[in-house]
């Protein structure tokens, strides 16, 4: 006796499963993806704050070199003679020195030292006040 109906194989199933759904694989990725964001930002701004102290160090070897090359103990000098226009060094960096003469103070003047070079966001500085007392000026 046949049957009509043909037979098909019918394998039994597994319980189990055996991969990650579309949805899994999405979160995952969007959690990994925030992870790497994070990361590289927090990255950029470390190099970037490394570059502005590399920066700054090298400032501070152009002003102790600025002050070598040009001293103000030179007391024969007048202070004409010791006030600098913008002297400039390698990368950009310049030198300069300017007085202020003290009103309330006869011959007190305060010493603006100025280190300026090019950076990201315009021109950065840095500045030292001092004082000079001096009997030879005009």
């Amino acid at each position: 006796m046949r049957t009509s109906k043909s037979k098909v194989l019918d394998f039994p199933r597994r319980p189990s499963r055996a991969g990650f759904t579309l949805l899994e694989v999405i979160a995952a990725l969007v959690i990994l993806s925030a992870v790497i964001f994070v990361l590289i930002t927090g990255a950029m701004k470390c190099v970037a704050i490394a570059r502005r102290a590399a920066d700054f160090e090298k400032a501070r070897h152009i002003l102790a070199r600025g002050e070598l090359e040009h001293p103000l103990i030179d007391v024969t000098n007048r202070l004409d003679d010791l006030e600098l226009d913008p002297v400039e060094y390698e990368d950009g960096y310049e030198f300069s020195r300017a007085f202020e003469e003290i009103e309330e103070e006869e011959d007190l003047f305060i010493v603006r030292t100025k280190v300026s070079w090019p950076g990201d966001q315009g021109k950065s500085k840095l500045e030292v006040l001092s004082y000079l007392y001096s009997t030879n000026h005009p």
